[in-house]
């Protein structure tokens, strides 16, 4: 896909945004101060939440070459990533298999031993995490375990590991939830005076399950290997049954979605019968509206993109902004009338003159949003239409127009 922007940003193209289900669409901000978002969805047959496209601000000095520069650099970054625990299939299994955190960047506080406020630094978990592979599992820090840790790499903020376990009433405890934590054992060469002791040259000697202890690192886990990948098993057969569901779409963007706030999109039908819906999003500066941030044509309808271009030319009214949502022609879902409330705008009576502004009542109808997209709206606007609709259909004069005062 091109790179394009916009008069605010650049955006990357690296990803087909057709190959990703709309309803999953997030922008996040990757840093504010260089002005750097992310578009981010999931793949239709696929769990785990992939990036779309970049998004430069060009307000921060970003231009096509340094946001090209900046993508190239990581993505080179992300490549080289290594997500050590892809190898496990290569470990004999002899026995069950238990995953989790060992060990964040924290600061912990040990009251009956020294140093008694202990500082973990990420530079030396970082070059200390290999150093758990090979020791022993221990429960409560006392009583040895039938079992040993295989790996560990420091990943994603943490210590992480996995371990071999022999021990069928660990296992269980951990099963059912008794066992959750652990926490390390080790030695160190020195200690430096930070905000409490910060050990040196760290060489870890045990891992210990806790079941009577609290936790140093109340963010560490434990995990049976098994139950992980039977998830991961369930989850991958929901997403193929699920993928077998979903319609493949030509994906044509209206507005930036860098404009419209987080997780507030929706999927609307413009025209079930030709396979065409809309992705609608609040807009930061006019949230009370939503507005199109794409169309979306389903392929299996027959659509091209030279199809949806000379479809885009001839409804210009969903490439426009707009001050309201337009019209869907997918069945209205029936609502209990309210009671109207007076409204600024009055019903012409047949009585009261005919000015040459006045409009057909079942055209002012047709103007009204859908009662599924008005939910979305601010409750002033959608009591209006629906005082509205209600006026509208429960009077038996043919035409209406506004007094002007």
């Amino acid at each position: 896909m091109p790179w394009d922007q916009t008069q605010t940003v650049i955006r990357s193209g690296h990803n087909n945004p057709e190959d990703f289900d709309p309803e999953t669409l997030k922008t996040i901000t990757l840093n504010q101060e260089e002005g750097i978002q992310a578009i981010t969805a999931k793949q239709w047959n696929k769990e785990a939440t992939e990036v779309v496209s970049y998004l430069f601000n060009k307000e921060k000095g970003w231009t096509t070459e340094k946001a090209q520069e900046w993508f190239n650099e990581h993505e080179k970054q992300a490549k080289e990533s290594f997500n050590w625990t892809g190898t496990i299939k290569n470990i004999p299994q002899t026995g069950n298999l238990i995953r989790g955190k060992a060990l964040h960047p924290i600061r912990t506080v040990h009251p009956q031993e020294w140093p008694q406020i202990r500082e973990y630094l990420k530079e030396e978990l970082e070059k200390s995490a290999h150093t758990l592979a090979g020791t022993h599992l221990i429960l409560d820090h006392k009583t040895p375990i039938n079992g040993r840790v295989l790996g560990a790499e420091y990943e994603d903020g943490a210590i992480e590991y996995v371990a071999q376990l022999d021990d069928p009433d660990i296992t269980k405890q951990i099963e059912d939830g008794t066992i959750q934590h652990c926490s390390v054992e080790f030695e160190w060469k020195t200690l430096e005076k930070l905000n409490g002791h910060a050990p040196r040259g760290i060489k870890f000697t045990g891992l210990s399950l806790l079941k009577d202890y609290q936790p140093g690192d109340p963010q560490t886990t434990v995990e049976l290997w098994e139950a992980i990948i039977n998830k991961f098993k369930e989850n991958e057969t929901k997403a193929n049954e699920q993928v077998s569901l979903q319609q493949q779409f030509i994906f044509y963007p209206i507005i930036e979605s860098a404009v419209f706030m987080e997780e507030h999109f929706s999927t609307v039908w413009i025209d079930q019968t030709n396979g065409i819906q809309a992705i609608y999003g609040l807009l930061r500066d006019k949230p009370e509206n939503p507005q199109p941030m794409a169309l979306l044509f389903m392929k299996d309808k027959g659509w091209t993109l030279e199809k949806v271009k000379e479809w885009v030319s001839t409804h210009p009214q969903y490439v426009q902004k707009q001050t309201q949502t337009p019209p869907v022609k997918s069945p209205q879902p029936e609502t209990e009338p309210e009671v109207p409330k007076p409204l600024e705008e009055a019903i012409i009576t047949p009585s009261e003159p005919q000015n040459s502004d006045l409009i057909l009542r079942k055209d002012v109808l047709n103007m009204l949003p859908e009662d599924w997209i008005v939910r979305a709206w601010s409750i002033g606007p959608q009591l209006l239409v629906r005082q509205l609709r209600h006026r509208l259909t429960s009077q038996s004069t043919k035409v209406t127009g506004s007094k002007q005062g």
